[in-house]
């Protein structure tokens, strides 16, 4: 008896860390986190959506470009809130969900506008709630990883909205829609330097970066 209460005692400062970790979580933090993860895991799913689905060259190539960015964000997110007691989704949910099962039901130019119309809502949606994260998010880690996210998604937005008009009226735009998704610079590792180490409630030497 006395064996079992030692070695509960022992166990029990490290359960109630967890937990207290946990707690300590505003509901803007925990809205913040299950919203970026599930919008950022539709930008994969959908993106691959379009590698197979899409009539466009230039469509497929914004693919390309999302799935890299989006896995790398999504990875980064992964990684601050690995160490804490917190379930995240795992597959788009809601609204995210729901979206994607549409465009499962779509194919050629039909697909590319649906899929380039939710890009550009997408966006605007998700560089909405980065920001409110930026300037207003109680845990630092997550705070600077919205700071620091919000070039990229603004301009992925720039990228959406270009070939959502060059597919709306093709003799318009579809030049400078074909130059934008060649010449935009994917997320490169040196952008998200892999020192520094970042938990949900600190920064271990916390490193300035810059995208464009």
């Amino acid at each position: 008896m006395r064996k079992w209460l030692r070695s509960g005692l022992a166990a029990g400062p490290i359960a109630l860390a967890a937990l207290a970790a946990s707690a300590a979580l505003s509901s803007g933090d925990r809205n913040f986190l299950q919203t970026a993860t599930s919008s950022g895991l539709a930008e994969v799913t959908t993106a691959q959506l379009a590698q197979q689905r899409s009539a466009s060259a230039q469509v497929r190539k914004f693919a390309d470009r999302m799935i890299a960015d989006h896995t790398q964000v999504n990875s980064e997110l992964q990684q601050i809130v690995e160490q804490e007691d917190i379930t995240l989704p795992t597959q788009p949910v809601g609204k995210d969900a729901a979206a994607e099962a549409r465009l499962r039901s779509l194919n050629g130019a039909a697909f590319d506008r649906a899929y380039l119309q939710a890009a550009v809502s997408d966006h605007q949606q998700a560089i909405a709630l980065f920001s409110r994260e930026a300037s207003s998010g109680q845990d630092s880690a997550l705070k600077t990883f919205a700071q620091q996210t919000l070039p990229t998604l603004q301009q992925h937005l720039q990228l959406a909205q270009s070939l959502n008009s060059s597919i709306t009226d093709p003799t318009a735009s579809s030049g400078r829609a074909a130059s934008c998704v060649t010449s935009a610079r994917p997320l490169q590792p040196a952008d998200h330097p892999a020192g520094g180490k970042r938990s949900l409630h600190g920064i271990l030497r916390p490193q300035r970066r810059s995208r464009i």
